[in-house]
């Protein structure tokens, strides 16, 4: 419109100078064209002030609803201006807030910085509490933007402030706050210890009862941090599970030992699951541990329980083997005599009789021996056997035990020779020991050669314990032999020298005894060539 009335003025400037200066008339259809020309401007004219009129009722209407509250400041903080939004805010009427100062419509305590802010409007955001009606409040923030027009500095300094009710965010981020405030009053509550990993895999949260635990602070344990209290024997295989998981965005149940703040290694079942946010998205692990300590050695217990059936199983079938064959094999003998003796006795001679009466005897005597360790060794297994150790001079109790063996030894013309001195003392259970020395040189004497030697032995180890050894020039054994020794499940029963039978019982017997007495039993032997025991009894007693 502008370079049409441009136009127009320069068409009649034009007709007039030649009207003037030439005596010209200026022609009806000129000058209507003009006067044409400007009703068509003055009608563009009204249009646009009705365009611009209607523009600015629209803008005013944005201005007074806008969702936030608009404020025209001056320098000194009166409201030039404001929109219908800030007074429903504040519960005014808009014309009595014009000319109010704004501090006005803040508390005391916001006053200071409010005053700060009107200095600095451009430096930073304001959140504080404006009362209204009613003795209620609501949170706002204040934006302030200094118009470019404004003369900063002068009186007709302005600044414009938005006013945003952040009532209701306010509350949010209180819930939230709340919420997880709660959540960690709960994490933290019980026994489980909680941790969480990032979708990096390195770990971004450890609960206090993690941290109490191990006695070490969260930045330690952030990262892979954590793995500096796994035991260094389960750490790889503790990884190796975490990783395949996560890899997989699988559950994972795990079992390893952490160090806790005393420095011990406890048992931890760990068991992690993928973690989705409200969208879906894979933000990492969590991950629940407990301390299975007691249940792992609860079942440690169970186990040894189990070993220990499964020993008595063994020496209950050694104990009915024994009873079946080896208490047969003699009472076989001993009636078979004794039938013969009594079909056969008015035809016998002498020395037949005295035979015959031999064999009874040394029947009798083995049957009497493998009684008595039966019964000791099932006294011993049941628990009704006493242990009373007491300090007692050891070469003279061995000579009491060998009167009882001689006959064996006189029968195959073997020497028992006794290598002890008298100052050598122990301290053990007087019957247990007796039984220890019976069996061991009986079955020297057993598996010697006639004319044989056994000789019994015994020397200082230190000033707590003396080892004794027996000694004999018999058969010997082979190394599977001695591997079996001292085994109850592993069969050893051989036949003597002279035909004398052997269950094996007795080492077993003699095994449980030195060890009731914290003493070690152990063989050397050569097949041919001997072998010799050896065992270790206490000389004093211990604390």
């Amino acid at each position: 419109m502008t370079s049409q009335l441009s136009k127009l003025r320069e068409k009649a400037e034009k007709i007039l100078f030649e009207s003037t200066h030439h005596s010209n008339f200026v022609s009806v259809e000129d000058f209507a064209e003009i006067v044409q020309g400007l009703n068509d401007c003055h009608a563009e004219l009204q249009a646009t002030q009705l365009q611009l009129k209607e523009a600015s009722e629209r803008l005013t209407q944005w201005y007074d609803q806008a969702p936030s509250g608009y404020v025209t400041l001056d320098k000194d903080g009166k409201v030039v201006q404001s929109n219908d939004t800030f007074a429903e805010m504040v519960t005014k009427d808009g014309l009595s807030i014009k000319n109010l100062n704004f501090a006005e419509f803040i508390g005391a305590k916001d006053n200071l910085a409010f005053h700060d802010f009107l200095k600095h409007p451009e430096a930073k955001n304001l959140e504080l509490k404006i009362p209204r009606e009613g003795n209620d409040t609501f949170c706002a923030r204040l934006v302030a933007i200094r118009p470019d027009d404004s003369d900063e500095g002068t009186d007709n300094q302005l600044i414009f402030v938005v006013v945003c009710d952040i009532s209701k965010q306010k509350i949010a981020e209180a819930l939230l706050v709340e919420s997880e405030f709660k959540y960690r009053s709960l994490v933290n509550s019980g026994k489980a210890l909680i941790w969480t990993s990032g979708p990096d895999k390195l770990c971004n949260y450890f609960n206090d009862v993690w941290l109490n635990f191990t006695g070490r602070a969260l930045e330690m344990e952030l990262g892979n941090g954590w793995m500096d209290s796994i035991h260094p024997n389960d750490l790889q295989q503790c990884l190796q599970t975490y990783w395949a998981a996560f890899d997989k965005r699988e559950p994972f149940s795990m079992e390893y030992r952490l160090r806790n703040y005393k420095g011990k290694y406890k048992w931890i079942l760990d068991k992690g699951v993928p973690h989705y946010n409200q969208f879906g998205e894979f933000v990492g692990y969590i991950g629940h541990c407990f301390d299975i300590s007691e249940i792992k050695e609860a079942e440690a217990k169970i186990t040894k329980k189990n070993e220990k059936l499964r020993k008595l199983n063994a020496e209950k079938d050694k104990f009915f083997s024994i009873i079946a064959h080896d208490l047969r094999s003699p009472f076989n003998s001993f009636l078979g005599l004794t039938q013969l003796m009594a079909e056969e006795l008015p035809r016998l001679k002498i020395s037949e009789i005295q035979y015959f009466m031999s064999s009874l005897s040394r029947s009798a005597t083995h049957l009497y021996g493998l009684l008595e360790n039966l019964l000791e060794w099932s006294s011993l297994k049941r628990g009704i056997i006493g242990f009373d150790p007491s300090v007692f001079e050891a070469k003279s109790r061995i000579l009491e035990i060998l009167q009882l063996i001689t006959e064996a030894a006189r029968s195959k013309g073997i020497d028992v020779e006794i290598l002890i001195t008298e100052e050598i003392q122990i301290f053990a259970d007087i019957k247990m020991f007796e039984s220890i020395i019976r069996n061991l040189v009986s079955n020297a004497i057993k598996f010697s050669l006639k004319g044989g030697k056994v000789v019994v032995g015994a020397t200082m180890l230190d000033d707590k314990s003396v080892q004794f050894s027996i000694k004999d020039s018999g058969i010997g054994m082979s190394n599977d032999v001695l591997e079996k020794l001292f085994r109850l499940h592993q069969q050893t029963s051989r036949i003597g020298t002279d035909g004398e039978p052997s269950s094996g019982l007795g080492l077993i017997l003699c095994k449980d005894f030195v060890e009731k007495h914290g003493g070690e039993i152990w063989a050397e032997s050569e097949e041919g060539k001997g072998s010799e025991f050896f065992f270790t009894i206490p000389c004093r007693a211990e604390n």
